[in-house]
């Protein structure tokens, strides 16, 4: 599988509506800046935070980026039903409808590099998805319990993305991954290069699946889609 199989595509139309419902300013200081990260309603019953995105180094702003466009891309015509009848900044109004509605029944996702915190995949599962995690190591114990499908490996190791397509089966509708490369002193393991999650990307993902990777709201690195059957990766 060659990695030409991944594509840049646009941000789907329905991503504007979502975070135009769904987001919410609040104001952060980090490292003596005053910033506006965007977080999530929608999550109190779950989130010891309240909301996704609330955190730095962990549950951090990207997470809820890496959750918007996981259902921007999901295939269900209730998420489009539901935004629309939605009124703007009504955060946890829209989610709660989105949640009930359980809008990701179906649609397999797993986070690359969750850590030990991972929100992303909680709050994804509220939602209904079918949700794996993969990190350098455990969850902390209050998330361990609540989560399934979680893999413990190097990711950097040489075969890693075989390895993991073996262990999940593959056949994944969304991969993501959230500031990975920018998170110094991980005890386990080193950073894998870009094409090393795009490899991990083409092999997980189904023909028609995406690829997302989130610094946070202003600095999206990719969006790619693996393409369906092209000749480049019929004859990889």
């Amino acid at each position: 599988m060659a990695a030409e199989c991944l594509q840049p595509i646009k941000h789907p139309p329905l991503l504007r509506a979502i975070k135009r419902r769904i987001w919410d300013e609040v104001s952060l200081g980090i490292h003596g800046d005053e910033v506006k990260p965007h977080q999530v309603g929608g999550f109190e019953d779950i989130l010891p935070s309240t909301t996704l995105g609330a955190g730095i180094m962990y549950n951090t702003i990207g997470s809820g980026a890496q959750l918007l466009m996981g259902l921007a891309v999901a295939p269900n015509p209730a998420i489009r039903q539901i935004v629309e009848a939605t009124a703007d900044s009504e955060s946890q109004k829209l989610m709660h409808a989105l949640r009930a509605q359980r809008v990701l029944s179906g649609f397999r996702m797993i986070d690359l590099g969750c850590g030990m915190a991972p929100t992303l995949a909680m709050t994804a599962r509220s939602l209904g998805a079918d949700m794996s995690t993969v990190d350098g190591e455990e969850p902390w114990s209050d998330y361990r319990e609540l989560l399934a499908n979680h893999s413990v490996m190097d990711m950097s190791a040489p075969g890693a993305p075989a390895v993991l397509t073996e262990e999940t089966g593959g056949g994944f509708d969304y991969v993501t991954t959230n500031i990975i490369d920018c998170v110094p002193g991980h005890p386990q393991w080193k950073v894998p290069e870009r094409a090393t999650f795009h490899r991990f990307a083409d092999l997980l993902l189904v023909d028609g699946g995406v690829y997302y990777k989130s610094d946070g709201p202003a600095r999206d690195q990719d969006l790619l889609q693996k393409q369906i059957a092209p000749p480049i990766c019929a004859g990889a």
